[in-house]
């Protein structure tokens, strides 16, 4: 299982943001005394981001049939820095967030799908070098034709 970095934001009255990833954040409460089991928090929402609506739109739906009795709200970012974001309220949000932030891929993930991309598109030649400027035919100049040179330096020509 590969390690997972989060980052900690102190809310107030004993809430914590803790960010899983970039796109998956869980809101905890801290306990007055020792819950079940000796748990110090709870968890009391999830948050998933997106980057389009559909996307979320999507996401909401199969977690609406995953867990029919969880609360769910789409809204825009307000949490996340991302464009909208689903607010999942259910006792089953926690391992919900953990199996979505391992979906999402590392840095070094990314950058070895970027490579293989990148590889596979075809490479851009230039053309070679031809002597058509020499042959081709010389414009008249039109006698209407003036120039005006400006405080830049840059000769421009009207018609």
């Amino acid at each position: 299982m590969q390690r997972v970095r989060v980052r900690v934001q102190q809310l107030g009255d004993r809430h914590f943001q803790i960010n899983l990833c970039a796109r998956v954040a869980l809101i905890t409460q801290t306990l007055l005394r020792a819950g079940r089991g000796g748990r110090m928090a709870r968890v009391k929402a999830g948050y998933f981001g997106f980057d389009g609506f559909d996307d979320a739109q999507a996401f909401a739906d199969s977690v609406r049939r995953r867990y029919p009795k969880a609360r769910i709200q789409v809204r825009t970012g307000k949490r996340l820095a991302t464009l909208f974001e689903v607010k999942v309220s259910h006792d089953a949000v926690e391992s919900l967030a953990w199996e979505m932030a391992q979906r999402v891929p590392t840095t070094s993930q990314r950058i070895e799908q970027h490579l293989k991309t990148v590889s596979k598109r075809p490479s851009v030649t230039p053309d070679p070098p031809s002597d058509r400027w020499l042959n081709a035919p010389v414009q008249n100049r039109n006698v209407n034709r003036r120039t005006v040179t400006g405080r830049s330096g840059i000769t421009v020509g009207i018609e």
